[in-house]
């Protein structure tokens, strides 16, 4: 999906994800990339309560990777509202405190 989505291939790239069973991935990086992937698919075609929700599943599935994401240029249609703010925050705060902790 994410290289239908770089060709601009929205609908192809919507499909692939819309087919996951997503009740059926145990790996969470891979469940991550598929609500993360269904957000930018989401926000490139303007839907933005659908690309927040996904993005707030992504994040709940892997905080890290999801603040680390944000800044993906795919996600610009949703960068300015209060939510996505919102979450980059809470992120950011759960995070910070843990990543001073390393070596």
């Amino acid at each position: 999906s994410a290289v239908l989505m770089s060709m601009n291939e929205l609908r192809e790239a919507e499909f692939l994800l819309k087919t996951l069973d997503i009740s059926r991935i145990q790996d969470p990086r891979l469940l991550f990339s598929v609500f993360f992937n269904r957000a930018c698919v989401a926000s490139m075609q303007e839907r933005q309560a659908f690309a927040l929700e996904q993005l707030k599943n992504a994040a709940q599935t892997d905080p890290h990777s999801t603040l680390a994401s944000m800044g993906d240029p795919q996600l610009d249609n949703i960068r300015p509202s209060l939510e996505f703010f919102d979450l980059k925050s809470r992120l950011e705060t759960i995070i910070a405190p843990t990543a001073e902790l390393a070596p």
